[in-house]
C-alpha cells in the first residue's frame, strides 16, 4: 500500500514537471567534455597508485583500516554500477534516482573516494618512511600516525573529481533540465544521506547493468593492486621479525 502510494506520488510529480527540450549541442559538448576527463581521471589514479606503491611502507594497523575502507569502496561501486545507466554512453533518457541513487547524487564517486582513503592507509604513516636515527627519532614518533599517502590524494585525485562532478551535473541539467534540477534539491551530492544502507523498495540489482558497466572488471584490476600492497606489506613485516629475533 506504501509503495503503491509512493509510486502515485512519484508519477504525480513527474506530470507536474513541464516538458524540457535539450539543447543537443550543448548536451554533446559537455559529453565530449566527460569523455575527455573521464581518460585523465584515470590516467591521474594510475599515477597516484604507481606514487603509493612505490614509497609504500604498510604496517598492518594501517593495512586493516585502509583494507576496510576498500571493502566499504568496492561494495559501494558494484551497487551503483547495477543500477546506473550512464546517460551520456548509452544515450540514456531517463534519469536514475533509485538505488544508490536515491542516498546521493554520485555514489559510483564515493565509491572511489573510499577506495582512494583506503589505500592512503595501505600506504602506511608518514613515521614508517623517515630514517630510523636518533636525530629523526622525534620527528618519526611526532608523524608516525599520519597518512603520508593523504597528499597525493589531495593533490592528485581530489580535484578531478571535482571536475567531473560539476562537468557531470552540467551535462545532466542541459539533457534533464527541471528533472534533474527536482532531483538535486532532494538528494545530496557526494556524501550519502543518513539512510543509506536502508533498503530502497524500487531498487532491484541488475546483473546486466553491471556488466555493461565493466565494473566488476574494475573490481579485478583493483584487487590485483591490493595484492601487490599485500605483498609489501608482508615483505616489511617479515623483515621487522627478523630484526627484532636477531636482536
Amino acid at each position: 500500500m506504501a509503495r503503491s502510494r509512493k509510486r502515485k506520488r512519484r508519477a504525480q510529480d513527474a506530470e507536474s514537471i513541464p516538458r524540457y527540450i535539450p539543447d543537443q549541442i550543448r548536451v554533446e559538448e559537455l559529453a565530449a567534455s566527460m569523455k575527455f576527463y573521464a581518460k585523465l581521471r584515470i590516467c591521474l589514479s594510475y599515477l597516484f597508485l604507481l606514487i603509493l606503491l612505490i614509497f609504500a611502507h604498510p604496517n598492518p594497523l594501517f593495512f586493516l583500516i585502509g583494507t576496510v575502507f576498500i571493502m566499504a569502496g568496492s561494495y559501494q561501486r558494484i551497487m551503483s554500477a547495477a543500477t546506473l545507466v550512464k546517460a551520456a554512453k548509452d544515450r540514456a533518457d531517463t534519469l536514475i534516482t533509485t538505488g544508490p541513487y536515491s542516498k546521493c547524487r554520485h555514489p559510483l564517486y564515493f565509491g572511489s573516494f573510499l577506495n582512494g582513503i583506503g589505500f592512503v592507509f595501505l600506504t602506511g604513516p608518514l613515521g614508517d618512511l623517515l630514517p630510523r636515527t636518533r636525530e629523526a627519532h622525534f620527528l618519526s614518533v611526532s608523524m608516525g600516525l599520519f597518512p603520508w599517502g593523504l597528499v597525493p590524494f589531495l593533490v592528485i585525485l581530489v580535484p578531478i573529481y571535482i571536475k567531473m562532478i560539476k562537468i557531470e551535473e552540467d551535462f545532466l541539467i542541459a539533457k534533464f533540465g527541471p528533472v534533474f534540477g527536482k532531483y538535486m534539491a532532494f538528494t545530496p551530492c557526494f556524501f550519502p544521506r543518513s539512510t543509506f544502507f536502508r533498503k530502497d523498495p524500487e531498487w532491484q540489482f541488475d546483473a546486466a547493468r553491471l556488466k555493461a558497466n565493466r565494473e566488476m572488471r574494475n573490481f579485478m584490476w583493483l584487487m590485483a593492486v591490493y595484492v601487490l600492497f599485500f605483498a609489501k606489506m608482508l615483505y616489511f613485516l617479515i623483515n621487522d621479525i627478523r630484526q627484532f629475533s636477531g636482536n
